[in-house]
């Protein structure tokens, strides 16, 4: 069971990353019902491929904050951070350099 608590807690991370408004109890709730249907295998099975695609749904929101960011960036400085890493550094040098809002939301939902 924990390494289920540990799969829910990863897909709560995720979908909230990707924008989703879940909590862990309705993923929770989610998993008894499909255990309670389709057996404690078809449960696990459908809790990790709900996990791959939460990753995918935030990779996905990741990158369209991001390239928000770089247009906002080019358009305030001319220039803009060429990749994520980049970016993260800059904002550890001068955090009060890119407030702008999509910047702050990246912030906020990718914050590392």
């Amino acid at each position: 069971m924990d390494s289920i608590r540990k799969l829910i807690v990863k897909t709560l991370h995720y979908a909230m990353q990707a924008g989703k408004d879940l909590t862990e109890q309705d993923i929770m709730e989610r998993y008894n019902e499909y255990v309670e249907r389709y057996g404690i295998e078809n449960a696990n099975i459908a809790l990790q491929n709900t996990l791959a695609d939460f990753k995918k749904l935030a990779k996905r929101e990741e990158q369209r904050l991001f390239c928000l960011v770089k247009a906002e960036c080019l358009r305030k400085f001319g220039v803009a951070p060429a990749n994520r890493r980049t970016f993260w550094a800059e904002i550890r040098e001068n955090p009060l350099r890119f407030d702008t809002p999509a910047a702050r939301e990246y912030r906020e939902k990718f914050a590392r």
